[in-house]
């Protein structure tokens, strides 16, 4: 339990340095496949983006920060991990699943080439983030028996804690999504009731109307407004 909240902490200054842009990293979940066009990215945000999509826990060695360069197209996991184990020392591991009485690769712990051990892991992901990954249903339909043999495999009041976070989040954010949308709505009403009003100001007052039509829709310079432009 220490153990897994020393590695929440320390995953936390990795999260920022994965790209906003996930172009370079591409599943297609159908086919199980991976477009991977990583041009001198840092390994965190590799291995977070595979750890996303593949449900397997990655921990790897902070001090790792020489780039990554990895070009595939249509390439299965396998290939990755073939990769992986070329570039680095790796130790992977495997749990049963309790719904299917198999091993399954769970875990991949990353160092540097020719090292065995170090006190500078972190986790590729965030546990909590992870979490409501799959409660927002963002993770890959493949990804989420993995995630959920690992799942099994923690302790009790670890998995419910973590549940009960992440579905706290993903309800906070659908609050606040659902605000973002009425207020949306509120605006675009009061701007077509603006626009109804100064309509009729077209021939009432059109001097009143085109200053008021200059400071509210300077969009409509050009072309008269009515009801519905």
């Amino acid at each position: 339990m220490r153990s897994l909240i020393l590695l929440i902490c320390l995953s936390f200054p990795f999260m920022s340095l994965a790209q906003n842009n996930e172009q370079w990293f591409q599943y297609n979940d159908d086919n199980q496949s991976y477009s991977i066009n990583a041009n001198n990215v840092h390994p965190a945000a590799f291995f977070k983006y595979l750890s996303l999509k593949s449900g397997i826990e990655i921990k790897f060695d902070k001090q790792m920060i020489s780039p990554i360069n990895y070009y595939a197209n249509n390439a299965k996991q396998s290939h990755i991990i073939r990769f992986l184990e070329k570039e680095f020392s790796t130790l992977l591991t495997y749990k049963k699943s309790v719904q299917k009485n198999q091993d399954v690769l769970t875990s991949i712990t990353i160092l540097p080439k020719g090292h065995f051990q170090s006190d500078q892991m972190v986790l590729a992901v965030d546990p909590l983030e992870e979490a409501t990954y799959l409660k927002d249903g963002s993770m890959p339909n493949s990804a989420q028996p993995v995630y959920l043999t690992r799942m099994q495999h923690l302790e009790q009041r670890v998995r419910e804690n973590l549940e009960q976070q992440a579905e706290r989040i993903v309800i906070k954010r659908e609050k606040r999504l659902k605000r973002l949308n009425e207020n949306k709505r509120e605006k675009e009403q009061k701007r077509q009731e603006l626009l109804a009003e100064l309509a009729e100001l077209r021939n009432t007052d059109p001097k009143l109307y085109k200053a008021q039509k200059s400071i509210y829709f300077p969009e409509y310079s050009n072309q008269e407004l009515t009801n519905n432009p």
